[in-house]
């Protein structure tokens, strides 16, 4: 009788979502370990979980949807938003609803939260995420998103053929170059929401987080097709009832996500040095700016473990076959995005190693089941051998950290020196490469202060 009421509770789920799927446990595996994959296996199979997945997928974020609207059609909104982030509420003269309750929504804090803690945590995460862990264990966990289908579109929502609709599968996903000015702005994001005071009221990243989570706003209206003053144009039709809502609460919470399990697969499979508290520090962070991004408390976690084993049970959840094509595209347009060559342009040699480093770690971490079926290419023998030597070395270098301090202090520098001079240098190198000042990715953020496109 269970099972039955437990399979007609699957069967009225979006399409997206298949509670019987198995692809993504070597990923669980790989990451996490085999407990936190026992977990998760038992969790995405009880009811309460199913409904709650359901639930979030189809909930957008309100107040950032309807303050989007009100500040498209009225200049002078846009002016008492940039006070009431600088400010606060109070500061702005006869506030209108929609920006009282934004402001309200981003200041109330769910009570699990230490602002402590995040401080930590965003430290955590700019200091740890070095070159290494970034290029082994932070590209394919990262590019997990791009099994969520609305994170991937997110990321390729550019430009079509006007009066024209594009099936995803034709759709070129990474194919202009300025997409990976995106990719770049991505992490000039990451790194501004982690620097010292990430976790405050007011300051830069807080405001940072409210403008992405405008932006979301106006990227789900100009997916479901509503008419604005936008320069922003889907390339496809999107099906809720398929789909889910664009970039919704369920999705939300996987983009800060999947860097934290990044830095946590590092310090499991490579004996990364973090300690407990800095890995429980890191989850907050992550959870902290997932709700800055509008995600819905009950998506949220107050310890690692939970984050872990419910982001696992999400990744366990999603149906393989649901635009499966476009998933496809989106694995073999990172591995031709070459995001080194713009990181590292001095050095062909280093463009090559880490390009191998590369398709390796997404074999490694993905296992061969995941990439036969998403037609993700094995690296050569070759890029194994390099790949496995630099995990062997640089084991042995973090493993060395522990005890030596002068070497984990310059461990800590690299992670600095890449988010504050290598993407820094990269943005600079792919302007001149598109031989423009500017590169727009198709977001229009002029209403807000020193935007830059997200």
């Amino acid at each position: 009788m269970m099972a039955r009421e437990n399979k007609n509770v699957i069967n009225s789920y979006l399409e997206r979502l298949n509670f019987n799927a198995n692809l993504a446990e070597d990923i669980v595996k790989n990451v996490f370990g085999q407990s936190v994959l026992e977990k998760a296996r038992r969790l995405k199979q009880t009811p309460s979980y199913q409904e709650r997945l359901n639930r979030n997928f189809l909930t957008a974020d309100k107040p950032a949807d309807e303050l989007a609207i009100k500040m498209s059609a009225d200049r002078q909104v846009r002016s008492d938003y940039k006070i009431a982030i600088e400010q606060g509420i109070e500061a702005v003269e006869d506030p209108c609803d929609e920006l009282v309750a934004f402001i309200e929504s981003a200041e109330n804090l769910p009570e699990f939260f230490d602002r402590e803690l995040i401080e930590l945590g965003g430290s955590v995460f700019r200091k740890n995420l070095n070159a290494i862990t970034f290029f082994m264990y932070g590209v394919p966990v990262i590019a997990i998103q791009a099994a969520s289908v609305g994170i991937g579109a997110a990321a390729v929502f550019k430009e079509r053929p006007k009066g024209k609709s594009v099936p995803l599968a034709e759709h070129d996903v990474l194919g202009d170059p300025s997409n990976l000015m995106r990719f770049i702005e991505t992490f000039k994001w990451f790194n501004q929401i982690a620097k010292p005071g990430c976790s405050e009221r007011f300051g830069n990243a807080f405001a940072e987080n409210c403008r992405i989570r405008v932006v979301h706003g106006y990227v789900r209206k100009a997916i479901n097709n509503n008419l604005m003053n936008w320069n922003y144009d889907p390339p496809v039709g999107w099906e809720i009832d398929k789909l889910g809502v664009p970039l919704s609460g369920a999705e939300g919470c996987v983009v800060v996500t999947t860097v934290a399990a990044a830095i946590d697969s590092a310090r499991r499979n490579n004996s990364l040095k973090v300690s407990d508290r800095e890995i429980e520090a890191l989850y907050q962070w992550a959870n902290y700016v997932s709700f800055m991004q509008g995600v819905p408390e009950d998506m949220l976690f107050g310890t690692a473990e939970e984050t872990r084993v419910d982001f696992s049970a999400y990744m366990l959840s999603i149906n393989s076959e649901c635009y499966r094509e476009f998933t496809e595209k989106f694995y073999s347009g990172i591995l031709e995005v070459h995001l080194e060559e713009a990181m590292f342009p001095q050095s062909v040699t280093l463009q090559k190693l880490i390009d191998g480093v590369i398709r390796a770690s997404l074999h490694n971490t993905y296992g061969d089941r995941y990439c036969s079926y998403y037609g993700i290419p094995a690296p050569s023998k070759l890029q194994r051998a390099v790949f496995l030597g630099l995990e062997k070395g640089s084991e042995g270098i973090n493993l060395l950290s522990k005890y030596v301090s002068p070497l984990k202090s310059l461990l800590d520098k690299n992670g600095e020196y890449m988010w504050e001079e290598v993407f820094l240098q990269a943005e600079h190198y792919l302007k001149e490469h598109l031989g423009r000042d500017s590169v727009v990715s198709g977001v229009d953020n002029s209403h807000v202060s020193d935007a830059t496109s997200a």
